[in-house]
């Protein structure tokens, strides 16, 4: 199965605001970032799109609505009650806790990783029985990083610290 993974474009939020699962639009015109992927992704069998508006915006985009499927489960972290939150305004010893450990440490009233990689895990083998030779899926910095850990392309530690730039298209083998 051939997957191709596309980051969502930037969203319009003030920088250094933890956004997480929180809903808002792109910053600025799809066009520019609908053209840049097209020239990457081949045509595909089967889409797919987390629902978050920064996510279904590009994803409508590149191809009709009605062939995109939304999932929840492509969604990116819960960040709970940081959500909207200035990283410069939580509270450190709060902050300093969950970097230490943040590949498995959850954060207050939200997810961990190990979360987010699961239900990730679960959309996947769904699409294993489902036997398509390509799929293209619109989705999140954290959900590229579990797709990349479940295909054995990079550790955990690897895959969270490797950087993935709005717009970036990634390919993968499984």
């Amino acid at each position: 199965m051939e997957l191709y993974v596309v980051r969502h474009p930037p969203p319009d939020i003030a920088p250094g605001v933890c956004y997480g699962q929180l809903d808002m639009p792109i910053r600025g015109d799809v066009l520019p970032w609908t053209l840049q992927v097209r020239a990457q992704v081949p045509p595909v069998e089967r889409r797919y799109s987390s629902p978050l508006l920064r996510c279904r915006t590009l994803a409508h985009s590149l191809w009709s609505p009605a062939e995109v499927e939304l999932d929840e489960r492509l969604r990116e972290l819960h960040f709970g009650n940081w959500e909207g939150v200035a990283w410069n305004d939580i509270a450190q010893p709060e902050l300093n806790q969950w970097m230490m450990d943040y590949a498995r440490q959850r954060v207050p009233g939200g997810e961990g990783f190990p979360d987010l990689q699961a239900r990730v895990e679960h959309w996947l083998e769904e699409r294993h029985a489902e036997k398509p030779d390509t799929l293209a899926v619109v989705a999140h910095k954290g959900v590229i990083a579990a797709l990349r850990v479940l295909n054995g392309q990079m550790t955990l530690a690897e895959a969270l610290k490797a950087p993935v730039e709005y717009g970036e298209v990634v390919h993968l083998r499984f």
